[in-house]
């Protein structure tokens, strides 16, 4: 398999342009115990390879403790989970997209 990194970094809000609203699509915070949480990121990664879609229970609690400050969102399209995106908050305003 080859792997592909790509990079966005927005430095200024002003480059931030909001898209068309979409009907019926909606972000919801979930909290960092949700089980909605290792199902879609089980889900997202399989198809890439990602260890979350192989995780025991020992490695999500030992995975949960190391990221406890990450936020989650799911992404839903007329109420049911469409995606997922994380993020991590970093000191000086920085927001780092872990998963989308």
């Amino acid at each position: 398999m080859h792997e592909i990194v790509t990079y966005l970094e927005m430095t200024a809000p002003g480059e931030a342009r909001p898209a068309a609203r979409v009907p019926g699509l909606a972000l919801r915070q979930l909290a960092g115990d949700s089980l909605l949480i290792r199902d879609l990121q089980a889900r997202i990664g399989a198809p890439h390879g990602w260890k979350s879609a192989t995780r025991g229970e020992e490695e999500w609690a030992a995975w949960f403790a190391e990221h406890s400050d990450r936020t989650f969102w799911l992404i839903c399209l007329h109420d049911e989970p469409a995606g997922m995106v994380t993020y991590d908050l970093h000191p000086g305003g920085e927001v780092e997209i872990e998963t989308f």
